[in-house]
């Protein structure tokens, strides 16, 4: 005769089971799949609105397209700041009318727009050198500060985890309670 022997029952959780869970596929993330081989992103049969081919562009100015509208409500404020940063509107007949027929039909000396949502325009290069150069030296300055505070200690608080006030605050509260297990 065998004898068996009996082992005491584990307290606790019992142990993990290592069993594969059976999932369904995984579904696609877009029913409708596109055609990869068949786009080419360099072509220009792809037709873009605000488009403007470098040629047209005239020596000495800077194009840009501004917000008119948004929504069917019209964008003042964006328009004043862009006004006010030195972005004039190009109205027909301007830039040898280069752009009177490509765009939405005007009267004469009326801003050039598409769907009169989005507006053409310009400054000159050496005005919008000079503010893209104001606004790099602006940004370079701004990192220098913040790389002189990381390094020199200038920051109003301390990176150190052994700091007074990172040892007051980053606690991690523990409780045990005592739960009875059922004897089954």
């Amino acid at each position: 005769m065998t004898e068996e022997v009996q082992v005491p029952k584990r307290r606790g959780r019992p142990p993990k089971v290592a069993s594969p869970i059976a999932r369904e596929p995984k579904r696609p993330m877009f029913k409708m799949v596109a055609d990869i081989d068949s786009i080419d992103p360099t072509s220009r049969s792809i037709t873009d609105r605000f488009y403007i081919a470098s040629n047209d562009i005239p020596e000495g100015v800077e194009l840009q397209w501004v917000r008119l509208s948004s929504m069917g409500k019209a964008d003042d404020p964006n328009v004043q700041a862009k006004t006010q940063a030195g972005w004039r509107p190009v109205c027909k007949g301007d830039i040898d009318g280069r752009f009177d027929n490509k765009y939405d039909n005007k009267n004469e000396g009326e801003p050039l727009t598409v769907d009169g949502t989005i507006g053409l325009f310009w400054m000159p290069k050496e005005l919008y050198a000079k503010i893209k150069a104001r606004e790099y030296k602006e940004a370079r300055e701004r990192v220098i500060l913040k790389e002189r505070d990381l390094k020199g200690g200038g920051m109003p608080v301390t990176l150190d985890a052994a700091h007074p006030s990172a040892v007051q605050t980053n606690r991690i509260g523990k409780s045990f309670e005592r739960l009875d297990i059922p004897k089954d």
